[in-house]
């Protein structure tokens, strides 16, 4: 699989940008990823990540950055066609309730997945 990694220059340049506009956005979807990446600054090891009920992929990207490597939770086929274009470890398609792993995680992420489980 080849990446289509931004130019290290480029890269630095979007990151700045995000920062801009997370510092002057009232959108919610940006408020809960400037949430997310204080709370994974706090983590003491940031090893491995665990996003069950990752959706299409977008929040989980932003956090993943920061993790050797991240692993996702998806019932929904369509959701897990559009994370395969993310470099995540693993994508099982399945569902909350039929999902077992033995495996430790440093951060378990389960954003709007409650309502879902029957």
């Amino acid at each position: 699989m080849t990446s289509s990694r931004i130019p290290m220059e480029e890269e630095d340049i979007y990151e700045e940008m995000l920062r801009l506009i997370y510092r002057r956005s009232d959108n919610l979807e940006i408020q809960k990823i400037k949430l997310y990446r204080k709370a994974v600054s706090k983590l003491k090891k940031r090893e491995k990540l665990l996003d069950v009920g990752a959706g299409n992929g977008i929040l989980t990207k932003n956090i993943s950055k920061y993790f050797k490597e991240t692993q996702c939770v998806e019932p929904q086929k369509v959701n897990v066609e559009k994370m395969q274009k993310y470099n995540f470890k693993k994508i099982y398609h399945i569902g909350i309730e039929d999902f077992s792993i033995n495996e430790k995680f440093d951060l378990v992420l389960c954003s709007h997945v409650l309502y879902y489980i029957k």
